[in-house]
């Protein structure tokens, strides 16, 4: 007897709704196919028989209602026209494209056995030239002969036989007059000779490029080519308009060189997409091989253009003219350029790749042509019935796909069934095929009706959406609307990131729509990273192909730029310039309506759905950046992408640095509809909630005015202050309003007095999940002073990184790394590197880099310029672990949260630039609501901060002035880290390579003393241990008023150059490369 095993993995049940998933049509789609049939008709006067192949129907779907997928289109296409034929709008033809006998030379097949006895090719392909001569001579004058005809009579296939009558023009028996006609561009701007002159200088860069980073790679070899890093290169090298989607059209045309020249040769390199910015090149050909055979097609392009030219009229000039030829002269054209025929053996191949060449680089625009012997429908439009595809067509298709999904959930029942007990799984099936579908249900599934509609499991169901226990979080999130852009007006602590991540996830595993169709925007790479990391937790690898980036690294993206190099001048206007470079491709400035349509969709690469996270904080560039993306501005549409945005006006305290809070209070009248309302917060307690919605209320404008935040359901009955209420017999939970003396040193003992109090009533305290957040950065230093002087672990949030790029430890780090043969590293050779590292922050910091590069990218293998790359994009925007009590300003504090947070009177009462009255009192929310579990607000003597506001608020207590505990004068201690500015760079630069300095600053490590000298000149003078000289501060150095030196230590050191230096201080340098000592000086009152 037979035995049957029963395999089963969960995982695949997933994996097969998105199968299913991806071959399906909607009604949209399949209307998109009948109007893009219907515009082909009209334009191209077809009178109701249009002939056109997959990719030709598609180029007229100008609504873009087709989900464009390169593996499935050509199959759904197909099957659009037969659903739409089964409708009676449609009825499909012969495929047809006629040769006709007016093109023969000779009048009988004796003649044509005549001039083929001498050919040297084998008998059995002289016999199929002679039946389709045969064929040729039978057909009617008028008629013709479809290729679909020869195929069958010669056995040959499309290719074959366009081949075919190449070689019967070559052997003189027939003309290959078949028509083509080309649009072509002169006398103008962007004339097609200027773009060939273009596209050839790129591709012979391209090419230079791809050698000069693997020079040894041989035949059959592979290597990565990141297009963004290759876009910058040739940028760098003046070359125009190296964008990353252009350089992957590129190495497509150089993967067509040669293919079939020699016994159905390969062409010269094999290319295989592998993530939206990196391509895998595998060699087919020498690269000087290769080379040979692009210039040899640039060659033949060249020759093709000129008689293309040649066809227009004199006088003709202007873009998108039409000139019309045959494939017979323009073979005639290659075969006329004698040096250009010596080299090959095979013109007709070659017309072939060089035509098509020119149309993919878009120097020219083939028309009539384009689909010669291709696999083109012929189909006869019904001219009566100019219906569109209604709802009752596409239901029988509809009730066909509900069908495919309940059958999965069948298959899943009866493999678990299966599992406990294979008898019942047995029965399962006999019924399925012998009970009504109702009985079968009631019978097996029942009560799950709506489970057994949805396209995913009831397990993954329940992660995405049941989850969330909050029904406005679930409604948010499942959302099946079409077209709709939403707004989420989400408060501090309500789930609006996690919301995001739950969204995708439903469009994903619910939906079914493609990962790669969704972009995901959010306000710095660590909240990138985060939804990255969520996300894959929730849906594994079916989150791999979701693009989730910042503003400026999507800009970067778009625009072909590189963070390597420019990771040391984040704010000297160059990323404002690529993102207007961005904004400006997006929008097609420049070019014709068509070709911006064009690039447009390109550089969009099938995205459908952006997601924005923290939409209140975006300035100018970026809403320009998201509306292109949306295009906003677009007359149809189409054209448009679905918005979903999270964001809070309350929360937006970045006006100073160009954000805007009216473009989310414009949202509404940009893109639609009324906003959503997330308010139930999840992170502190009663007490601070009520005691912030007090702080805000006051502020005018808002959009939550009449919507405060509230504490979930779940914690609605628990006492307002949380475990803090039986914890502190004092506060009882409420939020603190402290006095805290009249100067901002009284102020850090009294609140690090008070966070000492707290400290010794929780048993669990841990000072790396606490904070003390001000307005201003001086507020914080005399608690930084506290906390040193009494072992209590601290961490400056402002403590900036001098130069990450140049640091010792850095330069060793990517030195290694360059070295390395093959340059290939994997993250299991990144961790070995930085384990063997001496413990000291900078090597922590790589540290820090490297794990937080394995948790984006899984620790797999990554070419060593794609790390380099990696890690200058993330140097922009460090931020170090936490391992102590957190000082920072509000504008740092956003984005995260702490148990515990105290904040700090004094400068509230500023408006800085561009900011409005009221963005004082956003900030001040923004720094309450960062508490978990207990807020201290400071108050000095006489100040009429918002906390002053709250003294009759019932969730406030208002605590008596206490007489604090006598301090050291440590408390007025300061540390100061000069900038570079405030050093002077090119001290050891002035001294010879040998020079016993350079050895002597080589020994210096991380924390080693120092000593200063001060000389009459007010010049700041670095000593080593030994009192031997090792750096100097510059002219411009002043200590802070009222301070003298105290102590001083290595915080850095950091590499220079001749070639880094100002020009005019090159000729005092004695060496072309040195480090510099960066001192942290230790400060003291001058008394």
């Amino acid at each position: 007897p037979a035995r049957c095993v029963l395999l089963y993995a969960a995982d695949d049940v997933e994996r097969q709704f998105g199968l299913s998933a991806r071959s399906r049509l909607t009604r949209e789609e399949i209307h998109g196919i009948l109007r893009a049939l219907r515009n082909l008709d009209r334009k191209k006067r077809f009178d109701g028989d249009v002939v056109a192949t997959a990719g030709e129907i598609l180029g007229e779907d100008e609504e873009k209602a087709f989900e464009r997928d390169s593996a499935t289109d050509d199959t759904r296409v197909r099957t659009a026209v037969a659903w739409l034929e089964e409708s009676r709008l449609l009825t499909r033809e012969e495929n047809v494209v006629n040769v006709f006998p007016s093109s023969l030379r000779v009048s009988s097949v004796d003649e044509a056995k005549r001039r083929l006895a001498g050919a040297r090719i084998a008998d059995s392909y002289r016999r199929q030239l002679l039946l389709i001569t045969e064929s040729l001579i039978g057909a009617g004058a008028d008629e013709g002969v479809s290729t679909d005809e020869l195929m069958g009579v010669s056995g040959l296939s499309p290719e074959g036989v366009r081949g075919a009558l190449y070689d019967l023009e070559r052997f003189g028996i027939a003309s290959n007059d078949t028509a083509l006609t080309a649009f072509v561009h002169t006398g103008v701007d962007r004339s097609s000779p200027k773009r060939l002159e273009e596209a050839a200088a790129l591709e012979t860069a391209l090419i230079a490029h791809m050698r000069e980073r693997a020079p040894d790679l041989g035949k059959g070899d592979s290597s990565p080519l990141h297009l963004r890093i290759a876009a910058q290169a040739l940028r760098d090298r003046d070359l125009a308009d190296p964008l990353p989607e252009r350089l992957l059209r590129i190495v497509r045309g150089i993967a067509f060189d040669g293919r079939g020249e020699d016994d159905g040769a390969p062409g010269s390199l094999t290319v295989r997409k592998r993530d939206a910015e990196t391509a895998r090149i595998t060699l087919n050909r020498e690269w000087g091989t290769l080379e040979k055979w692009a210039e040899i097609r640039r060659e033949a392009a060249g020759r093709l253009l000129e008689h293309l030219l040649g066809c227009l009229p004199g006088s003709s000039r202007g873009t998108d003219l039409l000139a019309e030829t045959t494939l017979g002269k323009l073979l005639q054209a290659i075969e006329s350029d004698l040096v250009l025929k010596s080299r090959i053996r095979n013109p007709a191949k070659l017309l072939d790749r060089a035509l098509l060449w020119l149309h993919e680089q878009e120097v020219i625009r083939l028309n009539k042509g384009l689909a010669v012997f291709r696999p083109a429908m012929t189909i006869r439009l019904e001219q009566r019935d100019r219906r569109g595809f209604s709802r009752a067509d596409f239901e029988p298709l509809a009730l066909h796909y509900k069908g495919q999904v309940l059958q999965i959930h069948v298959m899943v029942e009866f493999a678990e069934r299966g599992l406990d007990a294979m008898s019942d799984a047995l029965r399962l099936a006999m019924d399925y095929f012998a009970l009504s579908e109702e009985t079968f249900l009631a019978r097996w599934l029942p009560g799950r009706d709506r489970e057994i509609g949805r396209q995913t499991t009831p397990a993954s169901w329940r992660a995405i959406v049941e989850s969330l226990k909050n029904p406005v979080q679930q409604r948010i999130v499942a959302d099946d609307r079409e077209r709709t852009n939403v707004l989420v007006l989400a408060g501090p602590g309500s789930g609006k990131t996690c919301v995001l991540v739950h969204r995708i996830a439903w469009l994903i595993r619910v939906r079914r729509e493609k990962a790669r169709g969704i972009l995901a925007l959010a306000y710095n790479r660590h909240a990138a990273v985060d939804i990255r990391r969520r996300l894959a937790e929730m849906i594994g690898a079916d989150a791999r192909g979701v693009t989730v980036l910042t503003c400026h690294a999507l800009a970067m993206r778009l625009a072909g730029e590189t963070f390597t190099g420019r990771s040391e001048r984040p704010d000297d206007g160059t990323f404002r310039d690529v993102m207007r470079r961005a904004i400006a491709l997006l929008r097609g400035e420049e070019l014709s309506p068509e070709e911006a349509d064009e690039r447009r969709e390109r550089l969009l690469a099938g995205f459908r759905w952006i997601l924005v996270d923290e939409y209140q904080d975006v300035g100018l560039e970026q809403y320009e950046l998201i509306s292109a993306l949306a295009g906003r501005t677009l007359e149809e549409d189409a054209g448009r992408l679905t918005l979903f945005a999270v964001g809070d006006d309350d929360q937006n305290i970045y006006a100073f640095n160009g954000a805007s809070v009216e473009f989310i209070r414009r949202f509404e009248a940009d893109y639609g509809p009324k906003p959503v309302y997330l308010t139930a917060n999840y992170r502190s307690t009663a007490n601070i909630v009520a005691a912030a919605n007090a702080v805000i209320a006051p502020a005018r404008s808002r959009m939550k005015a009449g919507h405060p935040i509230h504490v979930d359901r779940a914690r609605e009955r628990d006492p307002p202050g949380g475990e803090w209420t039986d914890l502190d017999p004092v506060s009882r939970g409420k939020v603190q309003i402290l006095p805290s003396g009249g100067d901002r040193f009284s102020q850090a003992r009294a609140v690090m007095a008070e966070l000492l109090r707290l400290s010794g009533l929780s048993p669990d305290w841990d000072w790396s999940r606490c904070a003390v957040i001000a307005r201003e950065w001086e507020y914080l230093v005399p608690v930084r002073a506290f906390c040193e002087a009494h072992n209590v672990p601290v961490q400056m949030a402002n403590e900036e990184i001098p130069k990450f790029w140049r640091l010792r430890e850095t330069r060793a780090f990517v030195d290694w790394l360059r070295e390395r043969k093959p340059r290939i590293v994997d993250g299991a050779s990144l961790h070995d590197w930085a384990n063997a590292q001496p413990s000291d922050p900078w090597h922590d910091l790589l540290r820090q880099a490297v794990d937080e590069h394995a948790l984006e990218t899984g620790g797999g293998e990554t070419p060593v310029d794609h790390f380099i790359e990696w890690l200058a994009e993330w140097s922009r925007d460090i931020r170090r672990r936490q391992r102590g009590l957190m000082l920072l300003t509000a504008f740092r504090a956003k984005g995260l949260e702490f148990d515990h947070v105290a904040v700090l009177d004094g400068g509230w009462n500023r408006t800085g630039r561009d900011e409005d009255a009221d963005a004082p009192r956003r900030v001040y929310y923004v720094a309450m609501t960062r508490a978990r579990q207990t807020v201290t607000l400071a108050s000095l003597d006489g100040s009429r901060g918002f906390q002053a506001e709250l003294v009759d608020c019932g969730a406030t207590i208002r605590r008596e002035a206490a007489e604090l505990p006598p301090c050291s004068e440590a408390v007025e201690y300061r540390h100061v880290r000069p900038t570079l500015e405030d050093i002077d760079l090119g001290f050891a630069g002035r001294r010879r390579a040998g020079d016993p300095l350079h050895g002597t600053i080589a020994t210096l490590r991380i924390g080693d003393p120092l000593s200063v000298r001060v000389g009459k000149d007010g010049r700041w003078t670095l000593l080593d241990q030994a009192g031997r000289d090792v750096g100097r501060l510059a002219k411009s150095f002043r200590p802070p008023p009222g301070m003298r030196h105290r102590s001083a230590e290595v915080f850095a050191v950091i590499g220079w150059s001749r070639e880094a230096s100002d020009p005019k201080y090159h000729d005092a340098m004695k060496c072309d490369a040195w480090e510099v000592v960066v001192p942290e000086l230790i400060m003291e009152p001058d008394r």
